[in-house]
C-alpha cells in the first residue's frame, strides 16, 4: 500500500524527525522551568492571615476615614447594581470599589458590594495595602 500523502513524516529522513522531537523536548522543559519558577518564587499568600487587618493607614488615609461616618444601611444601598456605586466595608473602613478592576456588577470573586467583606478579605490573598489603594469613603458607624 502506498504511503499516505497526509502523513508529514513519510519520506523524511530520521534525522529530521529526531530534530523535531528535540525541539519539542526543549519546549516542554522551558515550560516546566517557568512553571517551577513561578511556584518556587511567588510571594507567600496572605489568605487567612488576620494580622493583615492591623496594617496602619497613612495619615492621609486616616484623615479620609475620619472625615465621614457611614452607616451599614448606606453601604448596603451601594451594591453596584443598576448603576449604583459599589462600596465595601473592610475592618471598619468603607471603600469605593466602583472603579476597581474586577468589580463588575458589584461583585468580585464571590464578594458582593454593599456588604461588610472583612471575613472574606481575610480569606483572600490580598494584603491590606491592596485595599488602601482603593478610595476610602469613611469609617463604618458602630
Amino acid at each position: 500500500m502506498p504511503d499516505s500523502p497526509q502523513d508529514p513524516a513519510v519520506g523524511q529522513e530520521p534525522a529530521v524527525r529526531k530534530n523535531s522531537l528535540g525541539s519539542l523536548l526543549i519546549g516542554v522543559l522551558l515550560v516546566a522551568a517557568v512553571v517551577g519558577a513561578f511556584i518556587f518564587f511567588r510571594p507567600p499568600s496572605l489568605a487567612g492571615d488576620r494580622a493583615k487587618l492591623d496594617a496602619p493607614l497613612s495619615a492621609a488615609q486616616q484623615q479620609q476615614a475620619d472625615a465621614r461616618t457611614i452607616t451599614m444601611a448606606e453601604v448596603e444601598a451601594n451594591d453596584g447594581l443598576e448603576g449604583r456605586p459599589a462600596w465595601i466595608a473592610v475592618n471598619g473602613i468603607v471603600f469605593d470599589v466602583s472603579e476597581s478592576a474586577g468589580w463588575e456588577d458589584g461583585e468580585h470573586r464571590g464578594v458582593r458590594a454593599g456588604t461588610d467583606g472583612t471575613d472574606l478579605f481575610v480569606s483572600s490573598p490580598h494584603g491590606y495595602d491592596f485595599m488602601a489603594r482603593t478610595p476610602i469613603l469613611g469609617r463604618l458607624a458602630g
